[in-house]
């Protein structure tokens, strides 16, 4: 893989000041529920980016990106992960370890939170690491192996936290199998997927079994068969003998 280049923005800045009317004039068009405004709002950002080139303002629209992903705003969040995905990919000498602790201090969810608010929060982490993911796969630097093993710790963390969001993440981290070597797998996310696939069928939930299945189709030729049939009875999770538990699991989706 080729080294990552030398970085040097965003900085840890809160409060950035910038007086490019037709770059910020492009954020409240991000918002739009028309998906052609938004693309042409995205379109338009990337553009002044590119021809002003400035440090700043790139500073700026990936802070104000960032925060806007936990916007209760319909349309909003989509327009703003979009927006900033693009902006990551285009700008190499953004820093993608200070956008996650960006995406951590600026969509936390604070003990005055309630209802709505709190969901927006949690929604804002989460669209906030799949951002980072794409570009991670985009650009596929060695250098970025701390960061995915923070994008899997964090999904995890959601997956457990709150119940509506358990099935979208699962969802995620199968896709992220999906572009994982068995290596990284080995030594980075199956500690952390422990829980999940060592549940067993006594207390595991339909996204443990999603999760397992995904790894065992994936490294099955890796990991021994004794990995799996200590768990779930048998090597093979559905096998015929696995039926029962497995059609309980399926009736009772929050267990």
């Amino acid at each position: 893989m080729a080294e990552e280049s030398s970085k040097e923005v965003p900085s840890n800045e809160t409060r950035i000041k910038i007086d490019n009317k037709k770059l910020m004039d492009q954020f409240w068009s991000l918002v739009s529920l028309d998906e052609g405004v938004r693309i042409e709002s995205i379109k338009n950002i990337l553009e002044e980016l590119n021809n002003t080139n400035n440090k700043k303002e790139i500073e700026y629209t990936v802070q104000r990106l960032v925060k806007g992903l936990s916007s209760g705003r319909k349309a909003a969040r989509q327009g703003y992960a979009t927006a900033l995905t693009h902006v990551l990919l285009c700008f190499d000498q953004i820093n993608l370890a200070e956008v996650f602790e960006m995406m951590e201090k600026f969509n936390s969810v604070k003990s005055s939170f309630k209802g709505q608010e709190e969901r927006d929060a949690y929604f804002g982490q989460l669209f906030g690491v799949l951002c980072l993911n794409q570009v991670i796969n985009k650009k596929k630097f060695d250098s970025f192996n701390d960061i995915s093993k923070k994008i899997m710790e964090k999904l995890c963390y959601l997956m457990k936290k709150k119940s509506y969001l358990r099935e979208v993440v699962a969802n995620s981290i199968c896709d992220i199998l999906n572009h994982t070597e068995f290596q990284f797998f080995e030594s980075n996310y199956k500690p952390l997927l422990k829980s999940s696939l060592m549940s067993g069928w006594k207390s595991c939930t339909v996204e443990d079994v999603m999760i397992t299945l995904k790894v065992k189709s994936l490294y099955q030729d890796s990991l021994p068969d004794t990995y799996f049939s200590e768990h779930w009875n048998k090597s093979t999770l559905l096998h015929t003998k696995n039926l029962e538990p497995l059609s309980q699991v399926l009736r009772n989706p929050c267990h």
